[in-house]
């Protein structure tokens, strides 16, 4: 069996992300699935539908604020004649439909995730950024991608750290 090359998995990655923005509820339903099958065949082993749960719990902040200052700041019908306070009808569908799709983006950044390793990440992204050489520069390109393996290489570090009781804490810093 041949393995796919990590560009594609970006490639399909920002289809997903670019078509998420134009279709409808039906759409939206088709690609969630397609995520959620595709994901029961991973490279890792991991399991895919709990660390997609612990992402969106983890953003619920931003769910919620991205739900508030959409349904309230959205123009439209009210829900009572007397009630203004309240947000609008459209309002309320605008948020419902923003929020879901924010879920459906975390779902497709969690499956590219699932699927590849950082170091595949960055040889993936080199694929994709690589045609555009003329643009930004061969020498930019590769200066990008070395910086974000960095931050990668740092980020795993921090978590590991994390983890030894011995390790400073950020207030100890202070």
């Amino acid at each position: 069996m041949q393995k796919i090359h990590p560009s594609c998995f970006i490639c399909i990655w920002l289809i997903f992300v670019i078509t998420l923005q134009k279709i409808n509820f039906f759409g939206d339903l088709a690609i969630l699935l397609l995520i959620l099958f595709s994901s029961g065949k991973q490279n890792n082993n991991k399991n895919f539908l709990l660390i997609l749960a612990k992402s969106l719990y983890k953003t619920k902040w931003l769910f919620l604020g991205i739900w508030l200052s959409t349904a309230f700041y959205t123009p439209g019908d009210l829900l009572a004649e007397n009630l203004f306070w309240l947000p609008t009808q459209q309002g309320i569908f605008s948020a419902w439909k923003y929020t879901a799709r924010l879920a459906m983006l975390m779902a497709c950044l969690v499956w590219l995730n699932s699927w590849l390793r950082n170091q595949d990440f960055l040889l993936g992204l080199f694929g994709v950024l690589m045609p555009f050489k003329k643009i930004f520069g061969e020498q930019n390109i590769k200066i990008f991608v070395l910086r974000l393996s960095l931050i990668f290489q740092n980020f795993e570090n921090f978590n590991a750290d994390k983890n030894n009781k011995n390790s400073y804490k950020f207030n100890d810093l202070i």
